[in-house]
C-alpha cells in the first residue's frame, strides 16, 4: 500500500512541476493560435508545419518599439487561417483597405497555391455588404405615408407571439383585408411585395448556402432598406451561418461596417450578436473581419474584442484618438499618427499583441547599458508593424475608375 502511494505521489508531482520553461508554453501552442505570425517565428517555433495553415499577408517593413524600429532578416508575415482570430481593418477609400480583406479570404478560401501560403482545408465564408440607397434614399412626398407604421399589421404580430410563421401571418393578413378601404390595400401590398422578396420557397433548401470553400454574399443595398433593417436581416443570416454544421472553419466579414454599425446603435441585435461570435471565436471556429473606413462608427466594444488591428491610411486625428486609447500597442505619439498619415496605398500599421516573432532579449546591466542577447520567439506585444500587403491573385473589382482607360 505504500508503494503504490509513492508511485501514485510521483505520478501526481509531475503535473506539479515547475520545470517548463517559457519557450516550452510558446513553441507548440501558442504558434497553432497566433493570429499572426513571421517566418521566422515558425521556422524557430519547432511548430509542426503538417498540422498548421497560414496564409500570407503581406511583408513586414519594420518593427517599431519606442525609442527606436528594427528590419526583420525575413519579411514574410502570415495569418493563421487554422485558428479563430477576430480583425479590424480601417482605412479611407484608395488606401488598400478592401485589398487586405481580399487576401486575407483568398488566404482562407484557396487550397494548394504554394503562392500564397499552406492551406490544406478550405473555409466557409459570409460576406455581409450594405451600400449606399438606405436611408438616403428618401420616398417622394406623394408615397411619404406608406411608410408610416400598419397598426393591424403590428396587433397581428403581436397575437401570433412566439407561434410566429409565415404561412400563418398571411393567413391573417388576408382575414384583416377584408376590412381594409382600397388604399390601405394597396399600401399593406406594397410591403408584403418586399417582404416576399426576402422568403424563400417552401421548396428551397437552404443546405447550399454555407459550403466548404465557399463565400456567400449578402448584399442589401436597395433604396428601401434603410441600416437599422440591414442590421436585422443580417442579424438573421449571422444566425443561420453560425447555426449551419460545416466540417471546416468558418469566416464572417463585416464589410463597409460604417454604413450599418454606429456607436449610437451598439445595443442592436447585430452588435450583440458579433460581440458574442468574438467572445466565443474558439468554439465556434469563427474568425470575424470588420471593414470599415471610418473606425468612430465601430461600436467600441468590439474595437476592445478584436485579436488584430489593421490601419491603413487616414488623416482624422478624430479617428486615431478613438482607437489610440483602446490598443495596447504604445500608439497615443503624435510620431505614430504622422505614420499613418503618410501611409502608401498598400501599406498599413498592424497591431497583434498576441502575433508571434523572432526579437533579440535586452537587459541592463548595472551600469545602465542594454544589452542584446539571443533572439527568441516572442508575442509583438506593445510592438507594431509596418507591413505592405501582398498582390491579389484574384481580380480587384474594388480598383478606382479613371477616366482614361489602361
Amino acid at each position: 500500500m505504500a508503494k503504490q502511494g509513492e508511485d501514485n505521489a510521483v505520478d501526481e508531482l509531475t503535473l506539479l512541476s515547475d520545470d517548463y520553461t517559457l519557450e516550452d508554453i510558446i513553441e507548440e501552442h501558442e504558434i497553432k493560435t497566433a493570429p499572426l505570425f513571421t517566418r521566422e517565428a515558425l521556422l524557430n517555433s519547432g511548430a509542426s508545419s503538417e498540422r498548421s495553415q497560414y496564409g500570407v499577408l503581406g511583408r513586414v517593413l519594420a518593427v517599431h518599439q519606442p525609442p527606436g524600429s528594427h528590419k526583420m532578416e525575413d519579411p514574410r508575415l502570415y495569418v493563421n487561417t487554422n485558428a479563430p482570430f477576430s480583425a479590424l481593418v480601417c482605412g479611407v477609400q484608395g488606401s488598400g483597405k478592401s485589398h487586405t480583406v481580399s487576401v486575407m479570404l483568398e488566404n482562407m478560401l484557396y487550397e494548394a497555391l504554394p503562392s500564397i501560403g499552406s492551406c490544406k482545408k478550405a473555409l466557409s465564408g459570409l460576406v455581409l455588404h450594405f451600400s449606399e440607397g438606405g436611408s438616403g434614399a428618401q420616398p417622394c412626398e406623394a408615397a411619404w405615408k406608406v411608410y408610416t407604421p400598419l397598426q393591424d399589421v403590428e396587433s397581428i404580430l403581436r397575437e401570433l407571439g412566439e407561434g410566429f410563421t409565415y404561412k400563418k401571418f398571411l393567413s391573417e393578413i388576408n382575414k384583416a383585408k377584408k376590412d381594409m378601404n382600397p388604399a390601405q390595400r394597396a399600401m399593406l401590398n406594397q410591403r408584403l411585395a418586399l417582404l416576399h422578396s426576402f422568403v424563400l420557397p417552401d421548396n428551397n433548401s437552404q443546405k447550399s448556402l454555407f459550403e466548404e470553400g465557399q463565400l456567400a454574399v449578402v448584399d442589401l443595398s436597395d433604396p428601401f432598406i434603410d441600416p437599422t433593417s440591414a442590421c436585422s436581416l443580417f442579424e438573421i443570416v449571422t444566425r443561420l451561418f453560425v447555426r449551419s454544421e460545416l466540417n471546416t472553419g468558418k469566416v464572417l466579414v463585416v464589410d463597409e461596417a460604417h454604413k450599418y454599425l454606429s456607436a449610437n446603435r451598439g445595443d442592436s441585435g447585430l452588435t450583440r450578436a458579433l460581440t458574442s461570435l468574438i467572445r466565443q471565436q474558439r468554439h465556434l471556429a469563427m474568425r470575424v473581419v470588420i471593414s470599415t473606413q471610418e473606425p468612430t462608427a465601430v461600436p467600441p466594444v468590439l474595437i476592445d474584442l478584436v485579436s488584430i488591428a489593421i490601419f491603413h491610411r487616414f488623416s482624422s486625428p478624430a479617428w486615431w484618438e478613438a482607437v489610440a486609447k483602446r490598443v495596447c500597442a504604445d500608439v497615443s505619439t503624435a510620431e505614430a499618427f504622422e505614420r499613418v498619415v503618410k501611409l502608401k496605398t498598400g501599406q498599413a500599421l498592424v497591431l497583434c499583441p498576441s502575433g508571434l516573432g523572432l526579437f533579440a532579449t535586452t537587459r541592463k546591466t548595472a551600469s545602465g547599458a542594454v544589452v542584446h542577447g539571443k533572439a527568441q520567439v516572442a508575442h509583438f506585444g506593445r510592438r507594431y508593424l509596418l507591413i505592405k500587403t501582398r498582390r491579389r491573385i484574384t481580380v480587384d473589382g474594388g480598383a478606382s475608375i479613371m477616366a482614361l482607360k489602361d
